[in-house]
């Protein structure tokens, strides 16, 4: 009977009561719903005949329908009615079973019937209500009109202030509601002048949502629900709200307002607000994830945000560690990191003239903006009254996603890239130190997400392990108790009957040691157990906090190779795909040679310069030149010859001439080149070509296995990248 009646999880009050089926029906515990209850305790009724007919809800003896028929509604103040206990209809006789097997009943006589019955005719209105009509009354004397609306506020006014009082959430009263049959005596007989502090808070919330479901119609009328669902997430839902008859709407607001206000999931309204008609009454259950939208939507008409669990709050500590914030940043330090940066880069500051207020300094139109943040009361915003943000981070993020033309017409751009700190470590390293970091913070951001997802992996193993230790004990303790029970017939038989012969004390002892026993090995599994699943459970909240100890590291190590990243793009030029071969490569050689890191990333920039150095559009596939090295190279022409020789001659006449030092044997080139600016003056420039183990070049990486490959790399490329000053090609050999 529980199982069937959705009360398996309370089967333990029917293992309690199973020898005194009377106590079901003044149990308010579990069974917290009195339709619940009552609807139970007559489903026991019709199935066992010899429980006493006084505990069923009375039944109206002289109806029939025979009689019934010789007359219709015409005479009776007729409503369709939602019963919160269970009714016997006062035509037939039968039950009128709750929310599907929905009934009329009229206000004055108090009479209740099944549609179909009502449709069958009824007896004449006794204008009464005595006779031979139901006495079971609706909880609640009140329809929707401007008395139920002074009555719905009464109750939610005194249970959002009594929740203050007693600081406590909302919510957890509507999980908690139980309702009090005095609470509806003193209502029904006082109305709205009545003090409710006597009262209990989780009644106060039953009640509410008792009138809700008791209404005939519904706040939202059923002609309107097709339409409400089919404007569920349209802009239109708004539009069609405001079309509601004005009662409707007025109870509405005030429904919205407690939801939004105490942050109430919607839930608990879901199928009271809004309904279909009853001849399509389970469209609710395929409907009902709208009808949550519709309520969601509707109370954040003021900008109120409902939700199962309430948002976290984010204080101003917490704003330390948004990666955009630079608390001791100076003005000119600020507008230099966004020079270089597009538009909609930001970054926020403490302000430098008011403690507690910040600026945000934003790159707009190519020019760098200053907008200060005030902060009043707790709350932020851009400009006077309009403090509306609970902190700077809300303030930002929704800019992330909105204009700032609305509060400055010039500003017409959203917060698109935040400026990240760390940004200005980069100044003092050069271009080898930032590719390298850039890989060894990679490298950790993978590691840690190997981390995370074999400690999720771990845990879920874990929490599914704990969920059969969980099930296996509960188990255990149900054996138990039945060994407990058998125990104690066994001992109130020995009491009931008289002296046992000598074999039938001994067999009976036997059977209580056998049960004793049993009981004593369970008890031992379940201490087992319950020592496990405690082991569990701390192992599982270990592994938690390390995944969230591993999740800011990773979060904090993104914004370093985010900071790396933009670097590269910047200064180097880098696109995208060149960035990811870097990181391909690297990977590629880690996988090959573990234990050597370092040697590996040496390597992969190494190979890096090389793919884009010989990267080029303008180079042909296949170049055959009939450049020789006589043409360029000489071994015999010092600095001061190689100027006389190139003297007059036009910009792109090179030659490479062997250079001897203290250490090393190195080339130098000497070329022609245009003073910047003129198209016409010239210069002669020399740079020192280094001979390394890896390879020779003008600088780290050596790419070039000897002076012809780099010869004929520079002949399609501009010598600009190693010196800004050099926008030339190798274009004319000198002794050609």
């Amino acid at each position: 009977m529980a199982a069937v009646c959705n009360f398996y999880r309370r089967k333990e009050s029917f293992h309690v009561n199973e020898d005194d089926s009377e106590k079901f029906q003044s149990m308010k515990k579990p069974f917290d719903s009195l339709l619940r209850r009552s609807g139970l305790f007559l489903s026991i009724c019709k199935e066992d005949k010899s429980v006493n007919s006084q505990m069923l809800p009375p039944e109206n003896i002289d109806s029939t329908p025979e009689g019934a028929c010789q007359f219709d509604l015409s005479s009776h103040k007729i409503i369709e009615h939602n019963y919160p206990s269970v009714n016997r209809c006062c035509v037939c006789a039968e039950f009128i079973w709750g929310f599907l097997c929905h009934g009329y009943t009229c206000r004055d006589c108090n009479l209740h019937c099944h549609i179909e019955c009502a449709n069958n005719g009824v007896k004449e209105c006794s204008n009464s209500s005595t006779g031979n009509v139901s006495t079971t009354k609706s909880s609640f004397l009140y329809g929707l009109s401007s008395q139920s609306e002074s009555f719905l506020k009464l109750l939610i006014e005194n249970l959002e202030r009594r929740a203050e009082e007693d600081k406590t959430e909302v919510a957890h009263l509507y999980e908690d509601s139980n309702l009090d049959d005095n609470l509806m005596e003193v209502l029904n007989s006082k109305g709205g002048n009545v003090c409710l502090d006597s009262i209990a808070p989780s009644s106060i919330s039953s009640a509410i949502l008792q009138y809700l479901r008791e209404l005939p119609d519904p706040p939202i009328p059923v002609s309107f629900y097709k339409e409400f669902i089919k404007v569920s997430n349209s802009e239109q839902l708004f539009k069609l709200y405001e079309t509601l008859p004005m009662q409707q709407k007025s109870t509405m607001d005030c429904l919205l307002s407690h939801i939004s206000k105490s942050r109430i999931p919607v839930r608990f309204f879901s199928t009271l607000f809004l309904r279909p008609g009853w001849n399509n009454i389970l469209d609710i259950e395929k409907n009902l994830t709208k009808h949550e939208t519709i309520l969601n939507r509707l109370a954040k008409v003021d900008n109120k945000c409902i939700t199962e669990t309430p948002p976290r709050r984010v204080s101003c500590r917490n704003l330390e560690e948004q990666y955009w914030y630079w608390p001791n940043l100076s003005r000119d330090k600020a507008a230099k990191l966004l020079v270089s940066q597009p538009d909609g880069s930001f970054l926020v500051r403490d302000s430098s003239n008011k403690p507690g207020d910040y600026t945000l300094t934003l790159k707009c139109d190519g020019k760098c903006r200053l907008v200060k943040i005030y902060q009043k009361n707790g709350k932020f915003g851009f400009c006077h009254p309009n403090y509306e943000f609970k902190s700077v981070f809300d303030l930002v993020e929704s800019f992330k996603f909105s204009s700032l033309a609305a509060y400055n017409p010039e500003l017409n751009i959203k917060l698109l890239y935040p400026i990240e700190r760390g940004c200005e470590d980069l100044e003092n390293m050069n271009e080898k130190e930032i590719l390298e970091a850039f890989l060894k913070v990679h490298d950790e951001i993978s590691i840690d997400e190997r981390r995370v997802l074999l400690n999720w992996e771990k845990s879920v193993d874990l929490e599914n392990d704990l969920s059969l230790k969980k099930t296996a004990l509960e188990d255990f303790k149900e054996l138990s108790k039945i060994f407990e029970s058998q125990e104690r017939k066994l001992k109130r038989f020995s009491q009931l009957h008289e002296p046992f012969s000598t074999n039938d004390e001994t067999r009976f002892k036997k059977c209580v040691d056998i049960l004793q026993q049993r009981i004593s090995d369970l008890d031992t599994l379940k201490t087992n157990f319950e020592v496990e699943i405690e082991s569990i459970k701390n192992e599982v909240n270990e592994l938690q906090e390390e995944v969230e100890n591993l999740q800011g590291k990773i979060n904090k190590n993104l914004a370093l190779k985010r900071n790396y990243s933009s670097w590269l793009v910047q200064n180097m030029r880098l696109v995208k795909n060149q960035i990811d071969y870097l990181i391909s490569n690297y990977e590629s050689l880690k996988i090959r040679d573990p234990p050597l890191k370092q040697n590996s990333i040496k390597e992969a920039i190494k190979n890096f310069y090389r793919h884009i150095f010989m990267e080029s559009d303008n180079r042909p596939d296949h170049v055959e030149t009939s450049w020789q090295e006589k043409d360029w190279l000489t071994s015999e022409m010092s600095r001061t010859q190689a100027i006389d020789h190139l003297k007059n001659k036009k910009p792109g006449t090179f030659l490479i001439r062997r250079r001897e030092d203290e250490k090393k044997i190195n080339h130098a080139l000497s070329i022609v080149a245009t003073v910047e600016g003129s198209e016409r003056e010239t210069f002669i420039a020399h740079c020192i070509i280094e001979n390394q183990t890896d390879g020779i070049g003008f600088s780290y990486p050596f790419n070039f296995s000897n002076l012809h490959e780099l010869v004929e790399y520079y002949r399609y490329h501009s010598l600009k990248y190693n010196n800004k000053s050099l926008d030339v090609k190798l274009e004319y050999p000198a002794f050609l």
